[in-house]
């Protein structure tokens, strides 16, 4: 027995060695096939297959859907997503490999090699997963195989920007004969392109091509509900409605669900008032329904917008109001609620400075990375801005109506405006109190749904608080942090009639928890503050029109450019005509009108054209009316100038400097009006700097900066002009200052002496009416400059010789100076030509120039 057990174990040991060794990964027998087959599918792959379907349903699950817009075809692959699965997509990426070292001639080596390249793209290694997809499909006998690694690589080549690869791969594919699960995988696919790229027609065409193969438990119903939303879109309500219903019938997450039905109604068809009246009873339901209670900000908004379309704006506007304070963990439907608030206060209602408020409320709770946050940004900047003109224009024609008040009248009306406001305050605290008996859900915020109280802008300035907050600011600006008295403008204050009682606010430190605030005190510190903002004499008076016929301009391009409200900018334009007859804009708001009018009243248009010809015959405006070629004429002009610039430019860097200024004269002659002036000026400068003295070169370049505010070119003036001003400083530091012996040119006179004692108000004092008396012909002017910390001067100018300078100087020294009639000791006296003038008073060198002035006058 022994023996015979003995060799049936060898002749069994043999079997197992003759069956491994057919089983090899390198032959490709029938034994050797169905081990690796069996084995890759049931082990490595089955393994590998299992860690990426984890990955990709933690993807799925990290992508958080915004149903207020088109849902995205595939979920955004988030890096933080992928982070944590990092384990997973290391696991796929081991197993997949044993998949295809040790099982070689398996039939699943292809589909390993595919889980290879999605580890790679999830993991963000575009080139490394391009490189495997590409593999399979040049190596796999499989074509489906091939046909899903060419499916996925044309995704890659989509998210790695590479688009004409991916058209490539999908036009190959055309071509092709796909089984449905690639033909699904395709369309897909293209659709995720098509929404990528914007084109809703794509996008809608091969969703439509793709459901028919999508089952129900692999998202249908997401597919559903985004073609309701397309068809939504384009206003095929029916379509929508029943792509909408069949979404809820494709087994459909809850959140889906709740979603399609919302959408449904609003593609509903309203023809009657019960029905009407029905989905409002369906809303109700469904903020009755606790499984909505994350949903009631969704709910409100959609109840917004539905009585929004029944042009009930109260109504709309509180159930939008409802949807900011319900939300709470959904900051994009916060926003969007917000927005519609915005957009009805600005272009129904028209009340500017709460919808500008709503706007900064909407930035405040939507993510940046929401596509309309760029449009909604640049809005807000708009009405930011034009809120502000709008402000400006209430507060002076505010002040500027109190100032004309006499003092009784504006003592009583500014109590009323005061006791008006402490009740309004005294109701807001009651109502606060109320609230928070009531448990309300948002302590912190009013009425309109703000976190602060916000006060449309009214007629009356100081009900706004932001206005009032904005003219103390100003006032601050212009006048200085001033003490709340009355009559604060005036020297002599004691005789002055009293319109407030003397009163300054109680500190902190005086005001405790104990001690009852003195409302009357502070009243009084309100209305004195509110007295000191108000312009009495004419040059405030200047300063509060000036800024008013500034914010009108500002507003009126506001409304034309960036509004597209033609009616606002024309009302706004002529009000600075009527109200402002001498304004500087005048000829642009001329030719504003002329063209806003051109095409609603063209009687109105041709009298503001011919306004323009008749009293600013020199302008581009009556030019562009006159010429119709104007432009054009103006674009060959600046060629023409352009070459011959390119030639003096040339000249000038070859030295030859005496043939730039020809070639600049030649064309400034030719072509008068162009946009190179700038240039043209500056390269003259530049010429000037090589061919003249620094001073006649700095003073040009200080010309060219004050002349051409506008241009580019005022950067690059203003660094020479520093440059070579620095360089003269280095030199008269490092050599002293070099006078010039010429003469034959303008002199001033110059007193140098020390501040102290009142001398820089007696000294010119006392020259100036020396120059009355002695010298009244001369029309000399005084002026006073500071030379340096110790020292000042003052410059009586100018005389038109040295032989002048020299008369009034032998005057001056006579025993009845003035300067000596001062009795003051280290004055120095002296005349000095023009140019050595600038000289001395960039180097300070007194001893220098006196030691000059002796050897030579």
């Amino acid at each position: 027995m022994k023996i015979v057990a003995q060799r049936f174990l060898i002749v069994k040991a043999a079997v197992l060695l003759i069956l491994m060794s057919g089983c090899s990964a390198e032959r490709k027998n029938l034994v050797s096939k169905t081990f690796h087959n069996t084995t890759a599918r049931y082990n490595a792959y089955f393994i590998a297959r299992e860690k990426m379907g984890e990955v990709e349903q933690a993807i799925q699950n990290a992508h958080v859907h915004n149903y207020n817009e088109v849902l995205k075809v595939f979920p955004l692959v988030d890096s933080s997503a992928v982070n944590s699965v990092d384990k997973q997509l290391e696991e796929c990426l081991q197993k997949a490999s044993i998949a295809i070292q040790r099982h070689k001639n398996s039939k699943w080596v292809d589909d390993s090699y595919i889980l290879v390249g999605k580890a790679r793209y999830y993991n963000a290694d575009f080139v490394k997963a391009i490189a495997t997809y590409k593999l399979v499909n040049t190596k796999s006998e499989d074509k489906d195989a091939r046909h899903a690694a060419l499916i996925d690589l044309m995704r890659t080549y989509i998210d790695y920007k590479e688009e004409n690869n991916a058209i490539a791969v999908s036009d190959y594919l055309k071509k092709e004969t796909l089984n449905k699960t690639n033909q699904k995988n395709l369309f897909l696919t293209r659709a995720y392109y098509a929404q990528i790229k914007g084109d809703s027609n794509a996008l809608l065409k091969n969703l439509e091509l793709a459901i028919p193969l999508v089952k129900k438990k692999d998202g249908r119903a997401k597919y559903l509900f985004i073609l309701g939303q397309l068809y939504q879109q384009k206003g095929d309500d029916v379509l929508a409605y029943e792509h909408y219903e069949k979404s809820v019938k494709s087994n459909p997450t809850y959140e889906l669900s709740f979603y399609a039905r919302l959408n449904m109604y609003q593609t509903y068809e309203l023809s009657k008032n019960r029905e009407t009246d029905k989905i409002r009873k369906y809303y109700g339901k469904l903020l009755r329904d606790a499984k909505n209670k994350e949903y009631r900000d969704k709910i409100y908004y959609e109840m917004g917008g539905f009585e929004l379309k029944q042009d009930n704006l109260q109504e709309a506007i509180a159930n939008y109001i409802a949807s900011t304070r319900a939300s709470v963990a959904n900051p994009r439907q916060k926003a969007l609620s917000f927005l519609q608030l915005g957009k009805i206060h600005f272009e129904k209602l028209k009340k500017f400075a709460l919808a500008k408020s709503y706007y900064d409320s909407t930035l405040q709770s939507m993510p940046p990375d929401d596509a309309m946050f760029p449009a909604i940004q640049q809005r807000q900047k708009i009405l930011a801005n034009f809120v502000e003109q709008i402000e400006i224009i209430q507060l002076q024609d505010s002040l500027l109506a109190l100032a004309e008040m006499d003092k009784t009248a504006l003592n009583d009306f500014l109590d009323k405006i005061i006791a008006a406001k402490n009740k309004e305050e005294k109701q807001k605290e009651k109502q606060a109190e109320i609230a928070n008996r009531r448990n309300a859900t948002f302590n912190n915020t009013d009425q309109t749904g703000f976190a602060q109280n916000t006060t449309e802008g009214a007629t009356w300035y100081f009900y706004n608080a932001t206005a009032v907050a904005r003219g103390q600011n100003e006032f601050q600006r212009i006048w200085g942090n001033r003490k709340l008295e009355d009559n604060w403008r005036r020297s002599d204050k004691d005789n002055s009639a009293n319109v407030v009682r003397e009163a300054t606010a109680p500190s902190a430190e005086e005001v405790t928890a104990e001690q009852p605030v003195d409302q009357l005190a502070i009243d009084d510190a309100v209305k004195a503050e509110m007295i000191a903002s108000i312009p009495y004499n004419q040059e405030e008076k200047h300063v509060a029109l000036e800024a008013i016929e500034n914010a009108y301009y500002k507003l009126g391009n506001i409304y034309n450019f960036d509004l597209n409200d033609k009616l606002g900018a024309i009302g706004s334009y002529e009000t600075i005509l009527t109200r402002f007859q001498e304004s500087e804009y005048k000829a642009e708001l001329y030719y504003l009108l002329y063209l806003l009018y051109k095409e609603r009243d063209i009687a109105k248009s041709d009298a503001f054209k011919e306004k323009i010809i008749r009293e600013f015959p020199n302008t581009n405006y009556a030019r562009i009316i006159q010429n119709p070629n104007f432009k054009e004429d103006t674009n060959i002009a600046n060629e023409q100038i352009r070459l011959q610039y390119k030639q003096a430019y040339a000249l000038y860097q070859q030295g030859q400097f005496d043939a730039a200024q020809a070639v600049i004269t030649s064309a400034k002659n030719a072509y008068p009006i162009t946009d190179f002036a700038d240039n043209l000026r500056l390269l003259e400068i530049m010429i000037i700097g090589k061919v003249e003295n620094k001073y006649n070169y700095q003073f040009a370049l200080k010309n060219f900066i004050e002349n051409f505010k506008d241009s580019e070119l005022i950067p690059y003036a203003q660094k020479l002009l520093i440059a070579s001003e620095e360089l003269a400083k280095k030199i008269t530091d490092e050599k002293g200052a070099a006078y010039i012996q010429y003469f034959d040119q303008a002199h001033f006179m110059v007193v140098v002496y020390k501040p102290g004692q009142n001398l820089e108000n007696s000294i010119p004092a006392a020259m100036e009416k020396f120059n009355k008396s002695a010298f009244k012909d001369w029309e000399l002017k005084t002026g006073n400059l500071i030379l340096d910390e110790g020292r000042s001067i003052v410059l009586i100018s100018e005389f038109t010789d040295q032989k002048m300078a020299k008369q009034y100087l032998e005057q001056i020294n006579q025993s009845e100076s003035p300067i000596d009639s001062l009795d003051k000791a280290n004055v120095d006296r002296f005349i000095i030509s023009k140019d050595n003038f600038q000289l001395f008073y960039q180097s300070k060198d007194l001893i220098n120039y006196l030691s000059f002035y002796k050897k030579f006058y």
